[in-house]
């Protein structure tokens, strides 16, 4: 037996640099998801930020316990979220992807080290970092 799910694919043309407009923007597709029939919504990398931010690395970068994050977490009761922003750790930037279901962060997967913040060039090292895990459907992991 099969099991079909609906996947919307939000196409979205994000704003660069304004996480509040493009965080609107999510809520608004998240309901159109959830209208529809949707059981899954993914947005596209870097979605909440925009995606050449050179300068503004540090202005849009949130942190995993941010309360704009903690938001498309809430909005994930009955329907599981990909989304992607600018991760702020102490010492790094990352561009990470966070799935979330019921209400929890039920994954991150963080890829590309986007700079350091000591001796910070936000133009800065876009190479392929090392995959970072968290399968617990309970919490995400947080960065020293």
């Amino acid at each position: 037996m099969s099991h079909v799910q609906t996947i919307a694919v939000a196409q979205i043309s994000p704003k660069l640099g304004d996480v509040a407009a493009n965080l609107t923007v999510h809520h608004r597709y998240i309901e159109r998801a959830k209208e529809q029939g949707a059981q899954v919504v993914v947005f596209p990398e870097l979605g909440l930020t925009g995606y050449l931010l050179q300068d503004l690395t540090l202005e849009v970068a949130r942190r995993l316990d941010d309360p704009d994050i903690a938001s498309i977490v809430e909005a994930s009761s009955d329907i599981d979220i990909v989304f992607s922003f600018v991760e702020e750790s102490s010492e790094h930037f990352f561009t990470s992807r966070v799935c979330t279901r019921h209400r929890v962060k039920w994954f991150t997967y963080t890829e590309r080290l986007i700079c350091q913040r000591t001796g910070c060039s936000t133009k800065g090292d876009m190479s392929l970092k090392a995959a970072e895990w968290n399968r617990s459907p309970r919490a995400s992991r947080q960065r020293a």
